[in-house]
């Protein structure tokens, strides 16, 4: 923690109860925790707050970041046997607001966001024999080529089709990231293909296209955050 002594905005913030947390972290009551703040004029000494953050530091110590806070009353001023204020809709109000801030950065990194359908899916061996390339590793991602029928672009060049790769190996690499299946449907947020060894994709029978991947769980969106996708869009 003393790499931190040179850092911005930082406080002390003894815990007096954990409301929630991951399973791996361990918090205790009457630990001290550093935590990085939006403002430091926000908090006074002996201040009692409800603090909402994300992450930073976890190790021996524990640093987070602030995603936003609540000024309780003072414990003397609402009665020691009141216990305050229930808490669950900041906390519902505080997941929706972290879940949009991640899917904004998701949408503005987006080199494309489409809307469409799986019409079909072939595996990068199948591909290499047209002229593709691939790449074997130690953690073999099984890349496969979805050809995804577009509906309406929400972001980047029209196109009617456009070939989205995506590792087929459950390896512990690729675990989490999608794996499309033919005729899914849904909104799509693609990155320019790094990863899979070759930029470029052939079609069968077409001609050579950029080849995209969708490696977020997040990448591939919910029909309920459709609209809000749209939204988010609209400004880039």
């Amino acid at each position: 923690m003393a790499s931190l002594s040179a850092e911005r905005n930082i406080i002390d913030l003894e815990i007096s109860e954990i409301l929630e947390k991951p399973a791996v972290v361990t918090l205790n009551v009457a630990d001290v925790i550093a935590v990085r703040v939006k403002d430091l004029d926000d908090f006074e000494e002996g201040a009692e707050v409800t603090l909402y953050a994300q992450g930073w530091i976890l190790g021996a110590s524990v640093a987070v970041i602030e995603v936003g806070h609540t000024v309780a009353p003072a414990v003397a001023a609402r009665g020691q046997d009141d216990p305050g204020t229930d808490r669950s809709g900041e906390l519902a109000a505080i997941r929706a607001q972290q879940a949009e801030e991640s899917l904004r950065q998701r949408v503005e990194a987006a080199d494309r966001i489409v809307e469409g359908r799986v019409r079909a899916v072939t595996s990068m061996e199948a591909v290499a024999t047209r002229g593709g390339t691939t790449t074997v590793s130690e953690h073999d991602a099984n890349w496969q080529e979805a050809i995804v029928e577009v509906t309406e672009t929400i972001k980047g060049d029209e196109a009617d089709e456009i070939v989205v790769r995506f590792p087929n190996s459950t390896d512990v690499a690729w675990y989490g990231v999608p794996k499309l299946t033919e005729g899914q449907q849904g909104i799509f947020l693609l990155t320019a293909d790094q990863v899979s060894g070759g930029a470029v994709a052939v079609p069968r029978g077409g001609t050579a296209v950029s080849a995209y991947t969708a490696l977020e769980p997040s990448d591939v969106v919910e029909p309920a955050d459709y609209d809000l996708v749209r939204r988010l869009a609209g400004g880039n």
